[in-house]
């Protein structure tokens, strides 16, 4: 698996993590929850994005 494929993944897990971490701190109600689920949007969105430009990248090799 080359990196650019690897990465993506590491997007994933970080929204996973974040999401959690948001999830638990609403309901704990100890933290503010919302710096963690903008992490996590962030997150999200770099795996669709960079997912896109790692297509365009292999369509353009061919």
């Amino acid at each position: 698996m080359s990196y650019p494929k690897f990465s993506l993944y590491l997007y994933l897990i970080s929204f996973i993590i974040f999401t959690y971490g948001g999830i638990d701190a609403l309901i704990s109600k100890d933290r503010n929850p919302w710096p963690l689920f903008l992490f996590a949007s962030f997150a999200l969105f770099m795996f669709f994005f960079r997912r896109n430009m790692y297509e365009k990248m292999k369509n353009k090799q061919k």
